[in-house]
């Protein structure tokens, strides 16, 4: 029976050691680190030593930490239109110096096609065809090569005149109305090289060996033969209304003549300057190329240099000379605009591009 009474009393000793330790668990999880520190834990059958506590004045009772609230600090916002585009950080456009660049001609642009075409363009930059002429890539294995070779159209673009060279020696010119062009068998004058005065009411060209001065009609002609026999005029221009420049070609070279024309329209030779002393064959690569207040220019076509040269004493002006990008098929300067073809046949008018294909401007 003793033996009995001291099996129970174990068994509930190690039931209440039990129960003890777990209780101290529970608070351990609560507690300060150390609360329950002395405890030791016993295994299944081992005696446990008498646990003594402190005395306690309070009951315990769970800890329970409350957290204030974490108040976060609040943010406007402006309000946001949906229509309203944010402000633009682009910065402002820079400002463009002013242009030094001479205006636009108001010139009427002619030009003949690679075709052989004579035409003038409209303001639309659509093309008037003033005469049906031959194609200059045509080869011609008999007969005379007859081609266009200049044109002039009033400023208010109601005269053309047109001149192919050079079957007859002189040329042929053919005066129209635009659009209209020549009929079939018309009458034709005979010149070319032609250019129109600068009051437009003149126009001048060359004839075999004379440099000639006419009317619009191509009437009230005014001949000036070359002052040899070796000489030819080629080609000539207006540097005033009482100023011509002739190009003179010979075996000897190129020479420039300057040539008076009075009220009346007679004519006296003035000065000359020859510019080249390579003998000249056909075509020649030297043309003239227009004119500035008191300038003339001269055009080589194996040089991207146009010349320039003083319009009464025709001595050279290098600080006037113009150089284009490349050597050009033909080139005008005139009011400060140059228009001019190059080796493409693409024709230019000032920094602009002409759609076609062209081999001669004026």
């Amino acid at each position: 029976m003793t033996n009995c009474h001291t099996t129970i009393r174990r068994r509930t000793s190690q039931l209440a050691a039990c129960a003890l330790t777990l209780a101290l668990a529970a608070c351990d999880s609560e507690a300060p680190s150390g609360t329950g520190s002395d405890v030791t834990s016993a295994a299944a059958g081992d005696k446990v030593a008498p646990l003594t506590l402190p005395p306690s004045t309070a009951p315990v009772t769970s800890v329970q930490t409350t957290l204030a609230p974490i108040v976060l600090p609040t943010t406007t916002l402006p309000p946001v239109s949906p229509t309203t585009a944010p402000p633009a950080t682009t910065p402002p456009a820079s400002t463009a110096p002013p242009s030094t660049a001479a205006p636009a001609s108001t010139r009427p642009l002619v030009a003949i096609t690679d075709s052989g075409d004579a035409v003038l363009f409209a303001a639309d930059g659509s093309t008037v065809l003033l005469l049906e002429g031959s194609d200059p890539d045509d080869i011609v294995e008999e007969g005379p090569i007859v081609l266009v070779d200049s044109v002039v159209v009033t400023d208010d673009r109601s005269i053309s005149i047109v001149s192919e060279c050079c079957e007859p020696s002189p040329g042929t010119m053919f005066r129209t109305t635009p659009p209209a062009v020549p009929a079939f068998g018309a009458q034709a004058e005979f010149g070319h090289g032609l250019d129109l005065s600068p009051d437009r009411s003149r126009v001048a060209f060359v004839a075999v060996d004379s440099v000639v001065v006419s009317d619009l009609a191509l009437a009230n002609e005014v001949f000036l033969t070359a002052p040899t026999h070796d000489e030819s005029p080629d080609a000539v221009l207006w540097a005033s209304e009482s100023r011509l420049i002739v190009l003179d070609h010979a075996a000897t070279g190129t020479t420039l003549r300057s040539v008076d024309v009075d009220s009346a329209g007679a004519m006296t030779w003035n000065g000359s300057s020859q510019i080249s002393t390579v003998p000249v064959v056909r075509p020649s690569t030297l043309t003239l190329a227009g004119r500035a207040d008191g300038i003339v220019y001269v055009a080589d076509l194996g040089s991207n240099v146009v010349r320039a040269f003083d319009a009464n004493s025709l001595a050279a002006l290098p600080a006037s000379d113009v150089t284009l990008v490349e050597s050009p098929l033909s080139v005008w300067i005139e009011d400060g605009e140059v228009r001019w073809i190059d080796g493409g046949r693409t024709l230019h008018v000032g920094d602009a591009t002409v759609p076609g294909s062209f081999v001669w401007v004026h």
